[in-house]
Protein backbone atom coordinates (compact mmCIF):
# COMPACT_ATOMS: atom_id res chain seq x y z
CA UNK A 1 0.00 0.00 0.00
CA UNK A 2 1.26 3.59 -1.01
CA UNK A 3 1.60 6.73 1.44
CA UNK A 4 -0.82 8.42 -0.75
CA UNK A 5 -3.14 5.06 -0.06
CA UNK A 6 -2.36 5.40 3.92
CA UNK A 7 -2.84 8.54 4.17
CA UNK A 8 -6.64 8.46 2.55
CA UNK A 9 -7.15 5.41 4.72
CA UNK A 10 -6.47 7.70 8.12
CA UNK A 11 -8.27 10.59 6.82
CA UNK A 12 -10.98 8.97 6.05
CA UNK A 13 -11.16 7.51 9.57
CA UNK A 14 -10.82 10.86 10.91
CA UNK A 15 -13.76 11.86 9.05
CA UNK A 16 -15.47 9.29 9.91
CA UNK A 17 -15.09 9.87 13.79
CA UNK A 18 -16.02 13.27 13.09
CA UNK A 19 -19.30 12.69 12.38
CA UNK A 20 -19.54 9.75 14.98
CA UNK A 21 -18.26 11.80 17.95
CA UNK A 22 -18.57 14.56 20.19
CA UNK A 23 -14.67 14.06 21.74
CA UNK A 24 -12.81 16.39 19.99
CA UNK A 25 -8.95 15.40 21.51
CA UNK A 26 -8.70 12.28 19.35
CA UNK A 27 -10.18 13.98 15.78
CA UNK A 28 -6.99 16.58 17.02
CA UNK A 29 -4.60 14.07 17.60
CA UNK A 30 -5.70 12.33 14.81
CA UNK A 31 -5.57 15.78 12.63
CA UNK A 32 -2.03 16.69 14.05
CA UNK A 33 -0.86 13.24 12.61
CA UNK A 34 -2.16 13.60 9.24
CA UNK A 35 -0.74 17.28 8.82
CA UNK A 36 2.97 15.36 10.27
CA UNK A 37 2.35 12.31 7.16
CA UNK A 38 1.84 15.69 5.04
CA UNK A 39 4.79 17.66 5.80
CA UNK A 40 1.95 20.48 6.34
CA UNK A 41 3.99 22.68 9.00
CA UNK A 42 1.66 25.77 8.87
CA UNK A 43 -1.71 23.55 9.60
CA UNK A 44 0.60 21.11 11.91
CA UNK A 45 1.18 24.95 14.33
CA UNK A 46 -1.96 25.57 14.27
CA UNK A 47 -3.31 21.90 14.89
CA UNK A 48 -0.46 21.91 17.72
CA UNK A 49 -1.55 25.33 19.50
CA UNK A 50 -5.38 24.46 19.17
CA UNK A 51 -3.60 21.58 22.09
CA UNK A 52 -1.70 24.00 24.38
CA UNK A 53 -2.77 25.99 27.32
CA UNK A 54 -2.38 29.62 26.36
CA UNK A 55 -0.69 30.61 29.47
CA UNK A 56 1.96 27.76 29.36
CA UNK A 57 4.85 29.76 28.15
CA UNK A 58 7.47 26.84 28.15
CA UNK A 59 5.06 24.62 25.87
CA UNK A 60 4.86 27.64 23.61
CA UNK A 61 8.14 28.30 23.34
CA UNK A 62 9.51 24.96 22.61
CA UNK A 63 6.70 25.12 19.72
CA UNK A 64 8.05 27.83 18.34
CA UNK A 65 11.74 26.51 18.34
CA UNK A 66 10.16 23.20 16.68
CA UNK A 67 8.22 24.90 13.93
CA UNK A 68 10.74 27.55 13.29
CA UNK A 69 12.77 25.43 11.44
CA UNK A 70 10.28 24.36 9.04
CA UNK A 71 8.00 28.10 8.80
CA UNK A 72 10.15 30.62 6.91
CA UNK A 73 11.05 33.37 9.05
CA UNK A 74 8.92 36.27 7.52
CA UNK A 75 5.52 34.56 9.05
CA UNK A 76 6.85 35.17 12.54
CA UNK A 77 5.35 38.18 14.38
CA UNK A 78 7.49 40.32 16.18
CA UNK A 79 6.51 43.57 18.34
CA UNK A 80 9.26 45.68 16.64
CA UNK A 81 7.84 44.76 13.12
CA UNK A 82 4.17 45.04 13.96
CA UNK A 83 1.90 47.72 12.26
CA UNK A 84 0.89 49.87 15.03
CA UNK A 85 -2.96 51.00 15.14
CA UNK A 86 -3.77 54.11 16.71
CA UNK A 87 -7.13 54.04 19.16
CA UNK A 88 -9.23 56.93 19.88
Amino acid sequence: MSESQDLRGLVGKLLDGLAASTKLAPILEHSIRVAELRGDYFNLWWLRKESLDLDDKRANRELRGLMSTHIPAEYWWRPETAVKVKTA
